[in-house]
Formats: C-alpha cells, sequence, structure tokens
C-alpha cells in the first residue's frame, strides 16, 4: 500500500452533510464522489465506453474494488456555524456548516503507484476546482491544501492537468481552454479561469446568480442551472485562497442539458461569458 495524506482546510462555509441531510459530517464517500466527477470531467476525449472502463479500475464498479482506500480525519472536532445559503440576501434561510479556517486530513491508501500518482494531482484539483457539499458550485465548500501540493495558479493547474491527460490543456492569456479530440455529450472540463480578489466573494457570487437570472429568466435556467428543474450548473464557481486573497476560480463544463428551449451554442456561449465576466472582473 501506498499511503498519501493531505492536511486540508475550509475556505469558505462547507454544506457537507450526513444521512439527515442537515447535519454536518466529514464523509469520505461525498469527496470519493467529488473525485470520481472531477475525473470524468478531465477526460472528455475518452468515448463513453473507454471512459466507464477506466473509471471503474480506478475507482471500482459492480466486478472490481476500488484501487484505493480512504479516511476523513478531526485532529480536533470542527467547529460548526449556522450559514446563510444566499448570502446577497438581507433575508435568506440558513443551515449547518463547518465554519471557515479549519483543518482536517485526507489520508488515501493506495494498492499500486500509478493510482498514487494519480491521487497526488487528482486530490489536489478536485478541492481547487469545486471543493465539496452543497453549493459548491456557487463558491461554497471550497478547500485549500497546507502544503506544496496546492496549485493556486493556472501554471500550477495545468501542471496537474498535464500529469493526468498529457497534452490536452493549452494556457491562452488568463485561461486554461481544453483541447478536445473526441466531443462526448457529457459534462467535461472546456475551460478555466481565475478571477480578482474580492473579500466579499461568496456574496458577489450570489449577486451575480441573481441578477443575471432576473435578466435572462428562463433561458438562464437553461443554460447556467437551475433547481427546478433539475439543472446542474455547467458553470463551475469555486474559490480559491492566493496571496492576494480569496479568488474565484470559474471552470465551465460542457453544456450537456436536454431542455426542451434547446439554447443555441452561440446563446450558451454568450450567457455563459456574461455570467463569468461579472464574477471575475
Amino acid at each position: 500500500m501506498h499511503t498519501i495524506t493531505f492536511t486540508c482546510e475550509t475556505i469558505t462555509p462547507m454544506f457537507l452533510s450526513g444521512a439527515d441531510g442537515t447535519t454536518p459530517e466529514l464523509r469520505a464517500p461525498s469527496i470519493k464522489g467529488a473525485l470520481r466527477f472531477w475525473w470524468r470531467a478531465m477526460n472528455g476525449h475518452l468515448s463513453l465506453g473507454d471512459l466507464k472502463k477506466q473509471e471503474g479500475e480506478i475507482f471500482g464498479d459492480t466486478d472490481k474494488q476500488s484501487s484505493f482506500a480512504m479516511q476523513v480525519i478531526e485532529p480536533q472536532v470542527l467547529e460548526k456555524l449556522s450559514q446563510v445559503v444566499l448570502p446577497h440576501k438581507e433575508r435568506s434561510f440558513s443551515k449547518w456548516a463547518f465554519k471557515p479556517r479549519q483543518l482536517f486530513q485526507v489520508v488515501f491508501r493506495c494498492r499500486n503507484e500509478k493510482t498514487k500518482q494519480l491521487i497526488e494531482n487528482l486530490f489536489p484539483l478536485c478541492c481547487i476546482l469545486g471543493g465539496f457539499g452543497g453549493r459548491a458550485r456557487r463558491g461554497f465548500g471550497s478547500i485549500s491544501l497546507k502544503n506544496s501540493h496546492y496549485p493556486n495558479t493556472l501554471t500550477a493547474i495545468k501542471n496537474l492537468l498535464d500529469n493526468i491527460v498529457p497534452n490536452k490543456f493549452v494556457l491562452r492569456t488568463n485561461e486554461l481552454v481544453y483541447l478536445a479530440t473526441l466531443k462526448n455529450q457529457y459534462p467535461y472540463i472546456e475551460s478555466i479561469t481565475i478571477g480578482r480578489a474580492d473579500a466579499q466573494m461568496l456574496r458577489k457570487i450570489g449577486q451575480v446568480t441573481h441578477d443575471q437570472k432576473q435578466q435572462y429568466g428562463r433561458r438562464y435556467d437553461a443554460i447556467v442551472g437551475s433547481a427546478s428543474p433539475r439543472f446542474a450548473s455547467p458553470v463551475y464557481v469555486s474559490t480559491i485562497q492566493t496571496p492576494q486573497g480569496v479568488q474565484a476560480i470559474i471552470t465551465t463544463l460542457h453544456h450537456a442539458s436536454k431542455d426542451a428551449i434547446a439554447p443555441s451554442t452561440s446563446e450558451i456561449s454568450r450567457v455563459q461569458n456574461n455570467f463569468k465576466q461579472q464574477i471575475i472582473q
């Protein structure tokens, strides 16, 4: 077995809960699910058959065990707070969440060297691109790593991506762009960009989301995501800790909605770019 230990620090309140969906709980299956999601998102060049085959070899399936085991450790009991879910609103409902600036560890035990090398690159990317728990696509549950594994620049992110999917991403000005050779109808990464520092980042993300929804109405739901009908946003807004402060990092996934409105490619690009620019500027 090859053991890797990551020391993690919460950047923003984390809505990661147990079986009741309310009580905050650090759950290894939730973190493993996020790892699986981002691994898929990095492999848009694979056919669905190859994707499922390789995914099963890494994460396990009905025929095979996972190539790694993981454990979440709290060095001390993490504090909770009652956190408003929509920070841009004066009156918003609240949920219990883990407080920011707290440490926990995630320990991986890998069955072989190949899996160890994958986890060394995949877990930091998972932390910086998405975070864990509810509202992770709008800045909550963001995680930094208390060691040299934490990639908080586009160049560092590209280096980790290249270790998983070589030569599939290129850095263009202030954006990482995916050079897919095979377009599949699932949410693979198309681009990654980083915005400016903002001390009220969660409020800003919430306000931009509200304003854009007011502007585009039903079209926004079909393009940038909605709760009803359920369509997980293809624009994933997380936060990262840098020397300049907390900055937004936006990962745009391939739009795979089956909404009856069927927005055009040009409209998807226009609305998503407007949404992203309002956050990163």
